[in-house]
């Protein structure tokens, strides 16, 4: 009842708690850049961390996998689009994509083009932001604390959840 959801957004707020809720951090999703509600499909990479003693392996057989997962998925977004004569795909499989890509904005040589650029990748966050409700338990009443003796909102201080999981070692990509 506090949040509402307006009904143009609700996908998007889907995917983000299934983001931050459902998905542990070996796992993928892949989808639409634009319209992160379009989900192609999942990639789970626990069995390369399950079965390699080195975390450098298992990332970089990750990295391998996702790569050629994108790739083979680039190829069948082509054939259900029309703009491939591969035949990769069921006719069951080719009316799902189909919908995907009718979903992520139509069947049209320049969306499907568009969409085969933007296909990317969003690793799932549940255990770090389980690993921050955790970390929290200690640092939020001392952030709220402050933000009432300075008069701050107190809803800013849920941003940590989302930028670092309270991790004081979190460091951003950019700088």
């Amino acid at each position: 009842t506090e949040f509402r959801v307006p009904p143009s957004l609700r996908g998007r707020v889907k995917f983000w708690m299934d983001i931050f809720g459902s998905y542990p951090s070996e796992v993928k999703i892949v989808h639409d850049r634009n319209h992160p509600e379009v989900v192609f499909g999942v990639i789970d990479l626990r069995p390369h961390f399950r079965t390699t003693s080195s975390l450098a392996t298992a990332a970089y057989r990750s990295s391998q996998t996702e790569r050629a997962i994108i790739r083979g998925l680039q190829a069948r977004i082509k054939e259900a689009a029309g703009l491939s004569n591969t035949q990769l795909l069921t006719d069951f499989e080719k009316e799902n994509l189909k919908q995907l890509i009718v979903a992520s904005g139509g069947l049209d040589s320049t969306n499907v083009q568009r969409l085969l650029r933007h296909l990317r990748t969003q690793t799932g966050q549940r255990n770090y932001f389980v690993a921050g409700l955790e970390r929290s338990q200690f640092l939020l009443p001392q952030i709220e604390n402050i933000f009432r003796e300075r008069g701050l909102p107190l809803g800013l201080t849920r941003i940590p959840f989302v930028e670092s999981s309270f991790n004081p070692e979190a460091y951003s990509k950019v700088g």
